[in-house]
């Protein structure tokens, strides 16, 4: 929330009533636990590109490296 939408927020709680500030300091509170919550949901996605990535590696080279026994032995 930057400084104008605070000024215009607590100008309307002015004129509700006697609001104090702890109410606005929640507000922003709030706002970075939502920031938060959207950078984990990035991490976690980002977690799951790479293990996936890291288990397509992995399941790739044993094959390879099967395919390789097998045709060793063959020969």
């Amino acid at each position: 929330m930057n400084t104008k939408e605070q000024d215009k927020a607590k100008k309307l709680f002015f004129c509700i009533g006697d609001i104090d500030d702890i109410i606005l300091d929640e507000a922003d509170i709030a706002d970075i636990a939502a920031e938060t919550a959207a950078t984990r949901k990035k991490y976690v996605k980002y977690g799951t590109v790479a293990a996936a990535a890291s288990f397509g590696v992995a399941l790739t080279t044993f094959l390879l490296i099967r395919s390789r026994r097998v045709a060793a032995n063959a020969s």
